[in-house]
């Protein structure tokens, strides 16, 4: 506001609201020191009005017009820098991309995490950062343009650590060309803690799966000669003749030691099911094969049965010692479904990187519909007048897993009979 300092009491003045937008910003005022004032040649053309009303309304209006671009400039120019400031405090690495995957802009985590500033790395292509590669940048690119959004999970590289990342892309207009606004959050924390859950899932399915492998024991195998020695047991306290008491003593001598066979059995397939890795050493596997062709003798010659192993071979392997069970419960399993006479075959096949050890027999051979369950426990292929829990293949399986090798039942191409094999690692 001016105000002349010769003005005084008798002059006046006239007043108007600058209006900014509807709202009244401020007022102009105009101090006249004399009642009337006489303007030589007046332009009627040049000057708007004779009313000194009209004039003043022009120049508010004219003060108006530029405090409101001002203020316009000022407000854009905030929020510019609100906008800035919150795009360069997202975690999230955000990047705007050309149709060629050219950087136009990022935010300052991406140029943080490339260990570049923006000027250096805007106007490059995204997959020269070394951030993505060229593959997942055409995928990206391809995919939005078709679609008009994308997004898909890769591994990116941060700072020379790569890490599991989300994409999100779509399409976006920028400076008034189509642009693809790319945002890259890294998941690999959602991932790892994801990993620990299913860890956590499996190991009390497992330990669900325990339990119920005793029951399953307990109700399919346990109860039946349990049930067995307790006849006998009762037969025996009512004073039966000696003929018929050494026949129950006999029943249950055979009844309790498949107990004890079956307790062994369960309870080594169930810490084998808790075991996620074992130690590995060079052992030469024919020794241990022999060792326990040696052990299962009495039980083959017993059926007259001849167990062929060549001898004089040298098959060093990467294996744990409890591969010895594999090859007792292959052997053993042999020799209970072998006939009376027949021959046992044990081969050791070079593998590429693995030696492929097959246990040949000669017994009815099992069907194409039994092969494909006959390693899961308690499942077996039906062979009348022969015992068997089920268990003895299922642990089979799960040591030869724990080799991360190979198992497999085939036909015995000899004729009748069966050939199982498993593979293990060479030394």
């Amino acid at each position: 506001m001016f105000r002349s300092s010769s003005f005084n009491e008798s002059g006046r003045k006239i007043k108007s609201d600058i209006i900014i937008n509807g709202l009244k910003e401020g007022t102009i005022e105009i101090y006249f020191n004399k009642v009337q004032t006489y303007i030589e040649n007046w332009d009627q053309h040049s000057f708007p009005s004779r009313s000194m009303r009209d004039v003043l309304e022009n120049i508010s209006g004219i003060i108006a017009k530029f405090l409101e671009k001002e203020y316009l400039e000022e407000y854009l120019s905030m929020s510019e820098k609100n906008l800035r400031n919150v795009f360069d405090n997202l975690h999230e690495n955000i990047f705007v991309l050309d149709q060629e995957g050219t950087i136009l802009e990022c935010n300052r985590p991406s140029t943080d995490c490339l260990k570049s500033g923006c000027g250096q790395i805007s106007g490059l292509r995204l997959e020269d950062t070394g951030y993505l590669d060229a593959q997942a940048v055409d995928r990206i690119i391809g995919q939005t343009c078709e679609h008009g959004a994308f997004s898909f999970e890769t591994v990116c590289s941060c700072a020379d650590i790569s890490k599991t990342v989300m994409v999100d892309a779509c399409k976006v207009n920028y400076n008034g060309r189509e642009a693809i606004l790319c945002i890259i959050r890294d998941i690999s924390k959602t991932k790892e803690y994801e990993m620990k859950l299913k860890g956590y899932a499996d190991e009390l399915k497992n330990s669900g799966d325990l339990k119920e492998l005793f029951t399953d024991i307990i109700r399919h195998d346990l109860l039946t000669p349990a049930g067995i020695i307790k006849g006998f047991t009762e037969e025996l306290i009512c004073e039966p003749s000696c003929e018929e008491k050494n026949l129950a003593l006999e029943k249950i001598h055979e009844n309790i030691n498949r107990l004890i066979y079956l307790l062994d059995y369960a309870t080594k397939l169930s810490k084998l099911e808790r075991v996620e890795e074992i130690p590995f050493e060079e052992i030469d596997i024919v020794p241990v094969l022999l060792m326990v062709a040696d052990n299962l003798q009495i039980s083959a010659d017993g059926k007259e049965q001849e167990i062929v192993v060549d001898r004089d071979l040298t098959c060093p392997a990467k294996v744990n010692p409890i591969i010895e069970e594999v090859f007792t419960n292959l052997l053993s399993n042999a020799i209970k479904y072998s006939p009376q006479g027949s021959r046992i075959n044990i081969d050791f096949l070079d593998d590429a990187n693995h030696w492929k050890i097959i246990v040949k027999d000669c017994g009815d051979g099992i069907s194409d519909q039994d092969k494909a369950f006959i390693f899961d426990r308690f499942r077996r292929a039906d062979k009348k007048g022969i015992k068997g829990s089920g268990l003895g293949l299922a642990i089979v399986k799960r040591i030869i897993e724990l080799h991360e090798g190979e198992y497999g039942v085939d036909d015995n191409p000899d004729g009748k009979g069966s050939l199982f094999w498993v593979t293990v690692k060479k030394a």
